[in-house]
């Protein structure tokens, strides 16, 4: 009876975890194949730049310095600081930088009820100017390269771009194995947004850094009670018959968080956020009319953020009792024989990769927790739209110096 219900979970286990891992791959070794998107033409626009702040006084100077050293000329910049009921010396610390720059066209607007950054992000959309064309988001504790703002406002000359993100670079990547994980998630995680953008449109966008046409977004009012408001907005984007593209050449330096309570705080609440996007957008499966962002690219979203993780979840419990199960009955050839096809399947991940395999492994068990987590959450209406910031990632940002590549 045993011995026929270890045989069961070890086919059962193995079968999940490896189509899981093969449908996995199969999509980033598409997404190798795609290629970049050409450099656009430059334009000079009217922006509304939007800092969404919370306790954000160690680093709102350095974010307005940051945005001062932009290439994109300052008479073009509208840059909007709205404060979500901080208790800390931010507002002060913003005002006294806008006298001190009367030059610039800085408007402080500080709400009294903490409610969100989503509920920021449809105050910014009701606060456009009419001559503002597009609309830059970016996150207090990010560093942009110089001529970010220029880059993102020149993709907008293609008629068809209604959204657009930029690549984060980790400042910090080597400093933990955290940090080296997160680094490892960010690089699959490029090449698969590259290939959505360049193939229709990407439904994840960066928060930290994202730009919209003022056009199609300014009506539009976001569910307030996620945070994933970057990749609402995308959805907007797409449905209004526009492209949400990645663009690799938009950079923004950032710090991973250095330890594993502020990371699980972050992950969780971002993939939490995500899959309430997700799951309010699900009309758009399967549906021609969006193009191959319809037909595939979303449902190859959803199916790994809402349907994988619990499945992957199982099947790791059904292949470690499947593990337990031989062990005891001493069936070492069929234990030698899964042990090499989860060797082999690491040897193929590291040559069409070149990724260190075993922390690609660790790394996409550890996002399943977070999603499966993150989903429970969703399932039993806990909401995490209210944050605060993690002030690690904020004390180190204090100390980054000027880049404008890649490094």
């Amino acid at each position: 009876m045993w011995i026929g219900l270890s045989s069961i979970l070890a086919f059962s286990g193995i079968l999940a975890a490896v189509s899981t891992m093969i449908v996995f791959f199969a999509y980033y070794w598409w997404a190798e194949r795609v290629v970049s998107c050409k450099a656009p033409h430059r334009a000079k626009r009217i922006v509304a730049v939007i800092v969404a702040t919370r306790n954000e006084e160690e680093v709102i100077k350095v974010k307005l310095q940051d945005l001062f050293a932009q290439t994109y000329p300052p008479e073009n910049m509208r840059i909007f600081i709205i404060d979500d009921a901080s208790t800390d010396g931010t507002l002060e610390m913003a005002r006294s930088i806008q006298r001190n720059h009367a030059g610039r066209n800085i408007t402080i607007l500080g709400l009294k009820d903490r409610a969100g950054k989503s509920h920021v992000v449809n105050k910014a959309l009701a606060l456009l100017p009419p001559e503002c064309e597009i609309v830059v988001f970016t996150d207090a504790d990010v560093k942009l390269a110089v001529d970010a703002i220029e880059r993102l406002v020149a993709r907008f000359s293609e008629g068809e771009i209604g959204g657009v993100s930029g690549r984060q670079v980790l400042v910090n990547r080597d400093q933990n194995v955290l940090t080296e994980m997160e680094d490892t998630y960010r690089r699959i995680y490029r090449k698969l947004r590259i290939a959505e953008s360049n193939t229709d449109s990407t439904p994840i966008f960066h928060g930290e850094l994202a730009a919209f046409r003022a056009s199609v977004v300014r009506d539009e009012k976001i569910a307030e009670d996620a945070n994933a408001d970057d990749s609402a907005l995308a959805f907007t984007v797409r449905r209004k018959g526009f492209r949400a593209v990645y663009d690799e050449d938009v950079l923004f330096y950032e710090s991973a968080p250095p330890d594993r309570a502020s990371q699980r705080a972050q992950k969780i609440r971002r993939a939490q956020g995500l899959i309430r996007v997700f799951w309010r957008n699900k009309d758009m499966l399967l549906r021609w009319k969006y193009g191959d962002f319809g037909r595939w690219i979303f449902p190859m979203n959803f199916t790994m953020h809402i349907i994988t993780p619990p499945l992957v979840m199982l099947s790791i419990s059904f292949f470690v009792a499947s593990i337990i199960a031989l062990n005891l009955e001493g069936r070492i050839l069929e234990f030698a024989l899964m042990s090499l096809a989860v060797a082999a399947m690491l040897a193929v991940v590291r040559h069409r990769s070149q990724l260190n395999p075993i922390l690609i492994a660790i790394t996409f068990v550890q996002y399943q927790l977070f999603l499966l987590h993150a989903l429970l959450l969703a399932v039993f209406r806990v909401k995490l739209y209210r944050w605060d910031p993690v002030q690690s990632v904020r004390k180190r940002r204090v100390s980054y110096t000027r880049v404008s590549n890649c490094p």
